[in-house]
């Protein structure tokens, strides 16, 4: 809903831009929250089937519903918009929303061709990472998931909106690869497994209070992007 009304016309202008708000601070979060929580198991489940078993199973769960999804399912949904709206009729590949499906299996391969080998081998001892302190995840945050974003949005990919499928916006791209990155580190680290509001260094109300002033800077710096 909200990105139709983000996107709708004959919409009141300040409920657009409301919306538009409301959209922009969901797109920062839950999809590197989605890739997180895929980073966090992904690990137990490579580890627990194997790896012929791992891959089989993400073929059946991953793999063939993307394919289906482009080949058939959201073409054909493409197809019959075309027709009720009177345009020519245009097949063409394209995964929809299921673009998330071709970053997961890109990121499983490079999580079991990059990062096992490491850890396979009895003579590299892993390196334990605490959970991160507040300044340390406003570092990464700015310098991983910040300036590479608006580098990629706003100079090297100006004027497209989808890299192999990815919507290119707030909290895509970058920080979606670090944070399943995050995920995976934090399954190794065990750090869900005591309470979060123990580990923080700040009050959990200091926390809300941050995340509430950096939502609202950048939602005033994408609308200064946009004017200029």
């Amino acid at each position: 809903m909200l990105f139709f009304f983000s996107f709708a016309r004959g919409i009141p202008s300040n409920f657009n831009v409301f919306a538009r708000v409301l959209r922009d601070i969901s797109q920062s979060f839950f999809m590197p929250l989605f890739f997180f929580i895929s980073g966090y198991f992904t690990p137990t489940s490579f580890n627990r089937k194997g790896r012929y078993v791992f891959y089989l199973n993400k073929a059946k769960r991953l793999f063939f519903p993307l394919v289906l999804e482009t080949t058939l399912f959201f073409p054909l949904a493409i197809l019959m918009s075309q027709a009720i709206s009177g345009l020519p009729l245009r097949y063409r590949l394209n995964p929809g929303p299921c673009w998330f499906l071709i970053w997961l299996l890109t990121m499983n391969f490079f999580y079991d061709t990059i990062r096992t080998p490491f850890r396979s081998d009895s003579n590299n001892k892993q390196i334990r990472a605490h959970f991160p302190t507040t300044y340390t995840r406003l570092l990464f945050g700015i310098i991983i998931c910040g300036i590479p974003t608006y580098i990629i949005n706003e100079i090297v990919l100006k004027g497209h909106k989808i890299y192999f499928g990815m919507p290119l916006t707030i909290g895509s791209l970058t920080c979606n690869i670090f944070m399943f990155n995050v995920g995976v580190i934090a399954y190794e680290n065990r750090w869900l497994e005591s309470s979060i509001r123990k580990q923080l260094d700040i009050p959990v109300w200091m926390l809300r209070l941050v995340t509430l002033v950096e939502s609202c800077v950048l939602c005033a710096l994408r609308g200064v992007m946009k004017e200029n």
